[in-house]
């Protein structure tokens, strides 16, 4: 009974079978086409990463600087000049005892 079953089974498929949309030959170019072009894109991604690759090799280990362009050390303590001092301010007038202030106090020590 199997036998029968699948023989039905088969003819019906073959009946309702719809041919492929391409030739055989047209599959197969395009397929060919893809493999070109993934071909194409795997060495343009290797050469990308190649170039960053040497571009960041020849930035990181390119640190002597030439001849001419070396910059001067800084200054020692003994030959860099002394800092710039301000006088100090002279010290403000007490007040007499027993009084008050007039004015307000400023910070000049002649206002009052």
């Amino acid at each position: 009974m199997s036998d029968e079953i699948g023989g039905a089974l088969r003819e019906l498929a073959a009946l309702h079978e719809t041919p492929p949309p391409l030739p055989a030959a047209e599959v197969r170019a395009r397929a060919s086409r893809r493999s070109r072009r993934r071909r194409a894109t795997l060495a343009l991604g290797t050469m990308a990463t190649a170039a960053c690759a040497v571009t960041v090799v020849t930035f990181a280990l390119h640190t002597d600087p030439a001849a001419g362009k070396r910059h001067r050390p800084g200054a020692t303590p003994a030959t860099s000049p002394a800092p710039v001092r301000t006088p100090p301010r002279p010290p403000r007038p007490a007040p007499p005892a027993g009084s008050t202030w007039t004015c307000a106090p400023s910070l000049s020590p002649t206002a009052c």
